[in-house]
């Protein structure tokens, strides 16, 4: 039995051994696996101490209510929007011609106009009988007239738009 025991000891004697160079690039792996491990604490502590409290304060002022700057916006009164729709149907929708038109406001600078629009192209010229039973084309145009109702919105700066409502 005790050459058992010493045959197994001296098997690990043999077998657990290496070599010089071994070892050292075993130490140097070591060394290096410390210095890495030095590193990424490091690294660590920067995050910990640095890093997350700077998020912190980003994300506080990020949250925080922040007031708003009051702008006053300019008042346009219902006859000024008048002049919008005339300068719509005078400039950008020069075919058409409108009357009778009914202004409302929707909101601060928010109109709901409502109208009656015809094209130019078809008035016709009313034709009256005489006694002689002549006629005659007289200066007055007769149109087919269509209601409609369009928002107008105008900006502080003047621009406006003036689309359909329905």
């Amino acid at each position: 039995m005790i050459k058992k025991v010493t045959s197994i000891i001296s098997s690990f004697l043999l077998f657990g051994c290496v070599s010089k160079s071994e070892y050292e690039q075993l130490e140097a792996r070591e060394e290096y696996a410390r210095e890495t491990a030095k590193e990424y604490i490091h690294l660590y502590d920067s995050l910990i101490y640095v890093v997350i409290p700077k998020l912190e304060e980003k994300i506080k002022q990020q949250n925080k209510p922040r007031k708003k700057a009051k702008t006053k916006s300019k008042f346009y009164t219902e006859q000024q929007a008048l002049n919008f729709v005339k300068d719509w149907y005078g400039f950008y929708n020069a075919e058409w011609i409108y009357r009778n038109p009914r202004i409302r406001r929707s909101a601060n600078n928010v109109f709901v106009v409502s109208l009656e629009e015809a094209t130019k192209s078809t008035g016709r010229r009313v034709t009256k009988i005489n006694q002689d039973l002549t006629t005659t084309k007289t200066k007055e145009m007769i149109y087919t007239w269509y209601s409609n109702v369009y928002e107008l919105t105008i900006a502080n700066n003047g621009k406006y738009s003036f689309k359909p409502k329905f």
